[in-house]
C-alpha cells in the first residue's frame, strides 16, 4: 500500500514507485471530487430551502 511504501515497508522499490505515483494521482482527483460534492450538497440544500419556502407560500395563498 502507499502507506507501507511511505514508511519504507513496501515490497520493493519498483512497486512502491508505481504505487506512490498512482496514489498521488488519485489523491488529487479525490480532493477535486470532494470539492464538487460539497458544492453540490450546498446547492441541493439551497434548492430544498427554496422549495420549502415556495410550498409554504402556496399553502398561504390557498394552493396545494
Amino acid at each position: 500500500t502507499a502507506k507501507a511504501c511511505q514508511e519504507g515497508d513496501g515490497p520493493n522499490e519498483h512497486f512502491c514507485k508505481d504505487a506512490l505515483k498512482r496514489y498521488d494521482e488519485l489523491a488529487g482527483k479525490e480532493a477535486q471530487a470532494k470539492k464538487e460534492l460539497d458544492a453540490t450538497k450546498e446547492n441541493a440544500n439551497q434548492l430544498g430551502e427554496n422549495m420549502r419556502a415556495l410550498s409554504q407560500k402556496a399553502k398561504v395563498n390557498g394552493c396545494e
